[in-house]
């Protein structure tokens, strides 16, 4: 499972903007990533000796770095005078948040992942309304023709909102005619080729299995081409 280390003020972004320092300690620890790198190794961190903190202590950090970070939000200039660059106080707060989404995504995908009688239902959590009473009932989608046209990607450095580093630059590309749904793909769309991935050998003679193969086929290929365009 997923789990967001605990937010340092006094690490990147935030040093910047804090003068002092909560706890030195706290927060060499939970600057140390999950991801397997040389410089930033959880290694050290599973020896059986090693000093991790109670839960009350975190919760307790937790609430200070709260606190610390509310009082620097306070003393901000007002964010509708200030564009936020990459210069700005807001840029720590705006790359939090899109941090925060992604550790929603990743969570999101792997609960997708576990046995079904392993996922309960968060009376907190607000779940997607559904419209529909079964598959059959799900709108029909349809695909819109897009004309040819030139895309410009990519925005200056001194543009006035957060963005993360892949995002600047400028690339013209010219993309040729294609079609798009009309409607975001449903699960009742969805599940016939979930059903073919799962079973092919049972669905090699069906006609509708073999146009998702070939479409599946297709998307993979222009995946490939878009990205080879990329390079």
């Amino acid at each position: 499972m997923s789990v967001d280390p605990v937010p340092c003020p006094s690490c990147p972004p935030f040093a910047p903007c804090v003068a002092d320092r909560i706890d030195p300690y706290f927060e060499k620890l939970f600057e140390t990533g999950v991801d397997e790198m040389s410089w930033d190794s959880m290694e050290a961190l599973q020896h059986e000796d090693f000093a991790w903190p109670e839960v009350a202590e975190v919760v307790a950090y937790r609430a200070k770095v709260k606190e610390a970070v509310i009082a620097l939000i306070k003393a901000m200039p007002d964010p509708r005078e200030t564009p936020v660059t990459q210069e700005s106080p807001y840029w720590a707060l705006f790359m939090g948040f899109e941090h925060e989404r992604i550790h929603l995504e990743t969570s999101a995908v792997l609960i997708h992942q576990l046995p079904i009688d392993a996922v309960l239902s968060v009376p907190e959590w607000r779940t997607g309304p559904t419209f529909c009473a079964g598959p059959a009932d799900a709108p029909a989608n349809s695909l819109v023709p897009v004309p040819a046209g030139r895309a410009v990607l990519g925005k200056p450095r001194d543009f006035p909102s957060f963005g993360w580093d892949n995002e600047y630059g400028q690339k013209t590309v010219e993309v040729p005619a294609f079609e798009a749904a009309s409607l975001l793909v449903s699960n009742a769309e969805f599940l016939p080729f979930v059903e073919v991935r799962a079973a092919p050998a049972a669905a090699a003679n069906s006609a509708h299995a073999c146009l998702l193969h070939r479409a599946y086929g297709a998307a993979v290929a222009h995946r490939e081409r878009v990205r080879a365009s990329w390079l």
